[in-house]
């Protein structure tokens, strides 16, 4: 655990294994939602990767590396299937393997080969980002069954745009931090804080675009 670590760090992972949790029982109640099951896993497990990132664990460095990078990379591959299946679209799953080998493959790079924190971090957002787009591939194919469905997507790629823009702007404080400090710099803070308010603002997109069809479907019958 690191030396400067704050119980009060806590608060945004697991504020989103909350949400995590809350979406994953809505789905066990409704299993003909899968989207909202996705949705939720990917949050819970987004959560576990900051948390892995704030204690630090495990080690040795490589092995930390790719410990919070899986957990990531599921969280984004999770909430890119949440899209395509609420849009009923499929994701490219040839891409998305190339993507994941490739980032895995920078990540051990840049942190065991060549450690350069300044260049892993753009490089592992930039890949992460290129997964959570997956399913715009099929964008005249998405069916928008309302416009919760259309707010939902716009949401979407809003997230992907501001999360590029933030990591260009804000990568001058990644200078002269080191791994063991990463976690509690003003880089990480206002990174996740962002995140963390994007992870809200699509959980509830998704939430509005799901409860609204369970309505229309009642409404039919």
């Amino acid at each position: 655990m690191s030396p400067s670590f704050s119980p009060l760090s806590l608060l945004t992972p697991l504020l989103l294994m909350l949400l995590g949790g809350g979406l994953l029982a809505m789905w066990w109640r409704w299993r003909s939602r899968s989207e909202l099951g996705w949705m939720g896993s990917s949050l819970a497990c987004s959560g576990v990767g900051i948390v892995l990132q704030l204690l630090h664990w495990p080690q040795p460095l490589l092995a930390y590396v790719l410990s919070f990078s899986v957990c990531y990379l599921y969280g984004t591959g999770a909430i890119a299937q949440s899209l395509a299946v609420r849009l009923e679209v499929r994701l490219p799953k040839k891409a998305l393997a190339v993507l994941v080998v490739v980032i895995l493959g920078l990540q051990i790079w840049f942190s065991a080969v060549d450690p350069n924190l300044a260049v892993r971090v753009p490089l592992f957002t930039i890949g992460v980002m290129l997964v959570m787009a997956l399913p715009l591939w099929h964008w005249r194919r998405m069916v928008l069954h309302s416009r919760f469905d259309w707010w939902l997507r716009t949401f979407y790629v809003a997230c992907i745009a501001l999360n590029l823009l933030r990591t260009a702007a804000l990568l001058p404080l990644t200078e002269n931090v080191e791994v063991g400090t990463f976690p509690h710099s003003a880089f990480w803070s206002a990174a996740h804080f962002s995140a963390m308010l994007s992870a809200v603002a699509l959980t509830g997109s998704m939430l509005v675009a799901v409860g609204w069809g369970v309505i229309h479907t009642l409404q039919k019958e």
